[in-house]
């Protein structure tokens, strides 16, 4: 909080921002500002960081964004961002940096929290199905993931999303390459969709580079015996935290003047974090355990046990109507077919089975429709 300059907080209403906010107020007594953003469809936070900031009397500030919001942010938050959006939430952030930038010039945020106190899902699935890096997936027998496909196709439809994470959780588990799995987790394509959607050239090239050098290196120096929810954690903390979410993070604030900061990656807490057995940070299917336990004597219940959201934008059902025009622009445009990476058949496929809602595939068209927006405002000028 140490500033000549105004200081105010992101708060999603999630664990990690709220326990933020309730520890500034701890502190500090002046008047603060916080700040949400939400989508006008659905997926919608702010209610919960409103429920947060009435608590602990902040300044709030909750805007909302719309599918042609989108459109009209992403070339500026594109050229903020200097390489593909990969993560449809770029947008948002830059969105609310511009709005925030109107009363702050620091802005607190909760990343990290999730890598160094084990908040995402696939590291509660790694610990309970008792995967390590050294040995094959504990979860391997077919009769066994055919009976749990049965069981998930009972209880959730193809495009519900509790539905999906489930059919990720299970298709991910089976892949008896640790380093695969890693980037399952997260990636849009796996191998397999890779090699159907990539050109014969681009197989070719792709087949003298290692993709995963970077985490085989940082894998090699892990103790043999090491989890894979222990593994995860710490190739995220050295991998998709600074190239992805905190370069995300300066960019998008930057774009607007402001500075972010990031108390729970206080070196400090950050050792103190990675010091912790994994039974602190993981207890049976809930993530994050010491850090609730924590909250306990700050925040309602509800905002400590409530299921993690995360940062999601409804891309899917943008995808299915208003984005779909923009989207079949770029993605069946001659230019991207001239390039020569994908097959356009493919791509044609996954749009058409996205649009009438036989599949989701909002995660693997995002990323084509960026990585060709970025080709023309970076590469064909």
């Amino acid at each position: 909080m140490k500033a000549d300059v105004p200081v105010g907080a992101y708060l999603s209403g999630g664990l990690d921002s709220s326990l933020l906010v309730a520890l500034i107020r701890k502190v500090h007594s002046h008047p603060l500002h916080t700040f949400s953003i939400g989508f006008e469809s659905g997926l919608d936070e702010t209610p919960f960081a409103r429920q947060v900031a009435d608590k602990f009397g902040t300044e709030h500030h909750a805007f909302h964004i719309s599918a042609m919001d989108m459109i009209s942010l992403m070339p500026a938050a594109l050229r903020a961002r200097e390489s593909p959006i990969s993560e449809p939430s770029d947008i948002p952030l830059y969105a609310l940096a511009r709005e925030a930038r109107k009363f702050v010039t620091v802005v607190l945020s909760g990343e990290g929290a999730d890598e160094i106190f084990a908040g995402y899902p696939k590291y509660i699935a790694e610990c309970v199905a008792g995967n390590r890096t050294d040995q094959a997936p504990r979860i391997s027998r077919a009769g066994v993931v055919k009976m749990l496909l049965s069981i998930i196709n009972q209880i959730a439809t193809s495009n519900s999303m509790r539905g999906r994470q489930l059919r990720l959780a299970l298709r991910v588990l089976m892949q008896p390459d640790f380093i695969e799995r890693q980037a399952d987790w997260f990636g849009a394509f796996d191998s397999e969709a890779r090699s159907r959607l990539f050109t014969l050239e681009v197989k070719q090239q792709a087949a003298m580079a290692d993709i995963h050098m970077f985490a085989r290196q940082a894998l090699s120096k892990f103790p043999k015996s090491f989890s894979s929810a222990s593994a995860m954690m710490s190739l995220d903390e050295r991998q998709w935290l600074p190239a992805n979410l905190l370069l995300r993070g300066d960019r998008m604030t930057m774009a607007h003047s402001i500075e972010l900061r990031c108390p729970f990656l206080d070196p400090e807490v950050a050792r103190f974090a990675d010091s912790l057995p994994l039974h602190d940070k993981i207890r049976g299917t809930r993530g994050k355990y010491i850090l609730q336990k924590t909250a306990l004597p700050y925040l309602p219940s509800e905002i400590i046990s409530r299921r993690k959201w995360g940062f999601k934008v409804p891309v899917a059902q943008w995808f299915r109507r208003e984005l779909l025009p923009h989207l079949k622009e770029v993605l069946l445009s001659t230019e991207l077919k001239r390039r020569g990476y994908f097959h356009a058949c493919d791509i044609e496929r996954m749009i058409q089975a996205h649009s009438e809602g036989r599949e989701n595939f909002e995660k693997q068209l995002w990323t084509l429709f960026q990585l060709e927006l970025w080709h023309r405002e970076f590469c064909d000028a």
